[in-house]
């Protein structure tokens, strides 16, 4: 259970750092007007849904098999 732990935090943290990343990245070149928010909006939606996965795998409810820390 401690390994399903350290797996979900490593994840998390690399989650994070991607959408931390996106973020900067528009804040550094602005776009036109919708184009930030949809992609702001989007990135969060796909990481939601990840770490969503990735705790219905570590679970046992999942079908993607996310390789584990031991």
């Amino acid at each position: 259970m401690i390994g399903a732990l350290i797996t979900l935090v490593g994840y998390l943290f690399v989650i994070g750092l991607l959408l931390w990343l996106v973020f900067y990245v528009l804040s550094e070149f602005p776009l036109p007007h919708p184009f930030p928010k949809i992609i702001r909006i989007g990135a969060v939606v796909i990481a939601v849904l990840i770490v969503i996965v990735l705790i219905l795998d570590i679970l046992g409810g999942g079908t993607i098999g996310v390789p584990r820390f031991r």
